[in-house]
């Protein structure tokens, strides 16, 4: 069944902005491909002359073994860190920068207002990472967060939208340092309509995807998991809450419905927490508002219609969540 609201949309923007967004495209394949070749002659002209200057060294009878070692070691990482900073320096202020930020500023403002018209885009802003550790999804002690979305949705509650990166760094037994992905998707803060002082946590089925791997230990409050009347939403989901009665009239029959029928319409795996006066939602999905992830044509309508079906479930389930604890008594 098409969605009509998203056919026309999608229509307008193509009819708008479709030529000029191919034809920006077009630009930055030309100088990615320009790019490509000056790197290369930078990258061997680089290698040769640190080669050149290892050889002058390695040959000097002056020079200690160990410290003739050491020198062509630094000459060479110095000479892969040139060819990085240059790589860098001829990335930024690119044409590829230029159309993603006119993606951002044609396609995904549109498609963000179609859904809430009090909804801003700031993509040099994020959430903050008390926000996210609140929200008890994993542990991390690396963080960052971009591309924030924030407005008000019913109630006049505020909502605020934002890519999320989490990393867990330690160190072994053998003191060597590796820093493990946690997270990387979206994450989404909304302000309760009323006082919420009692907990309820939705989890991915620790069977399903990559859940599994990202959880290295139990759950905080898995004495906590409720049994629900809906054999179909836990053989995804696992329900956890501190009150069982106000998790029913959280989790009614609409609800878990629009949770499942997400889950297999796009199969973004998601979780959700409610506590302290807010409600937190994540969606491993990182091509949402990381729009240079998307491939093929500049509007592949498969690509807008997955950004608009992701958007269009965090605005729809933010207000029916906020609607439903105004509702609850407790």
């Amino acid at each position: 069944m098409k969605d009509e609201k998203f056919e026309e949309l999608y229509a307008k923007l193509a009819n708008e902005y479709g030529k000029e967004l191919e034809k920006q495209k077009r630009e930055v394949a030309a100088e990615r491909k320009q790019n490509n070749k000056i790197l290369m002659i930078v990258f061997v002209i680089i290698f040769l002359i640190a080669i050149i200057v290892s050889i002058f060294i390695l040959t000097r009878n002056t020079i200690d073994e160990e410290m003739k070692k050491n020198m062509s070691g630094f000459i060479m990482i110095g000479a892969f860190v040139m060819i990085a900073v240059i790589y860098g320096k001829m990335s930024k202020h690119s044409k590829t920068e230029e159309f993603w930020n006119n993606y951002k500023s044609k396609i995904m403002i549109p498609i963000i207002k179609s859904f809430n018209d009090t909804l801003e885009y700031r993509t040099k802003e994020g959430i903050l990472s008390e926000v996210y550790k609140n929200a008890e999804f994993e542990e991390y002690n690396i963080y960052s967060s971009g591309n924030l979305i924030t407005g008000n949705i019913e109630k006049n509650c505020k909502i605020e939208i934002a890519e999320v990166t989490s990393e867990y760094k330690y160190i072994d037994g053998n003191n060597e340092t590796h820093i493990k992905p946690r997270f990387d998707g979206i994450f989404v803060a909304i302000e309760a309509p009323k006082p919420f002082q009692t907990k309820v946590y939705i989890r991915q089925d620790r069977k399903e995807g990559n859940v599994k791997k990202l959880l290295m230990n139990p759950l905080s409050f898995d004495h906590l998991r409720q049994q629900l009347d809906s054999q179909e939403f836990e053989e995804h989901f696992d329900v956890y809450a501190e009150n069982p009665v106000i998790a029913m009239q959280l989790l009614t029959s609409d609800i878990m419905q629009m949770l499942v029928e997400f889950y297999k319409e796009i199969g973004n795996m998601f979780e959700v927490t409610i506590k302290n006066d807010y409600i937190y939602i994540r969606l491993w999905d990182e091509s949402i508002l990381k729009v240079n992830s998307i491939k093929g044509a500049a509007l592949e309508k498969e690509n807008v219609y997955r950004n608009y079906k992701v958007l269009e479930f965090i605005v729809n389930l933010s207000e029916e969540m906020v609607k439903l604890i105004n509702e609850t008594q407790y």
